[in-house]
């Protein structure tokens, strides 16, 4: 038992070093994480303000919308999470080509699943709001109105999200904030 001891880690505070240029790291790493998550609750309360003269039925229909969409963008953060290794690995081993091109690959996947996604819930929205409010026809309509307008703009968050997960992890903290902030806050 005390040679398995002995192999341990051991962390003492006295060892912590405090520098500007961790704290400089972190920052531009998680800041497009922050952007992303942050962007994303003040939009749905930018929303959730504007549907409130419409009445409670816009209100509760842009609640249903939001998470049906939030549905695929998870899916697609998920997927730009996977391809960080990919990318942060060959970026590292200077092998631009191989990051272009699981960078295009991503985009293209994205795009294809993305765009599937847009059009069965442009088709099928009123059938997809009548699962969440079936008793409420005013939410249906207004609903059905509201997951089309984000149905169009959809697929274009494939190329939107890869580019923002690829500057988060070539090193471009800033820059991937900047095209987070504007997806989630300029655009939506």
């Amino acid at each position: 038992a005390s040679d398995v001891y002995k192999r341990q880690l051991h962390i003492h505070i006295s060892r912590v070093q405090l520098k500007w240029s961790y704290f400089k790291l972190i920052i531009q790493g998680g800041l497009p994480s922050l952007a992303r998550q942050s962007l994303a609750s003040v939009a749905t309360i930018c929303l959730n303000h504007a549907a409130m003269p419409y009445g409670d039925a816009a209100i509760a229909a842009m609640g249903v919308v939001q998470r049906i969409t939030t549905f695929g963008a998870s899916a697609m953060i998920g997927f730009g999470q996977g391809f960080q290794p990919v990318c942060g690995f060959n970026f590292g081993a200077k092998r631009y080509d191989r990051v272009l091109e699981s960078f295009w690959f991503c985009v293209k996947v994205s795009a294809v699943f993305l765009m599937t996604l847009a059009v069965v819930s442009f088709i099928g929205a009123p059938q997809i709001m009548r699962v969440f409010r079936k008793e409420d026809l005013d939410v249906i309509e207004i609903g059905t109105w509201a997951m089309r307008f984000q149905c169009l703009n959809l697929p274009l968050s494939a190329w939107i999200i890869m580019s923002n997960m690829l500057t988060q992890t070539i090193g471009y903290g800033f820059r991937a904030s900047f095209v987070a902030a504007g997806r989630q806050g300029l655009f939506l």
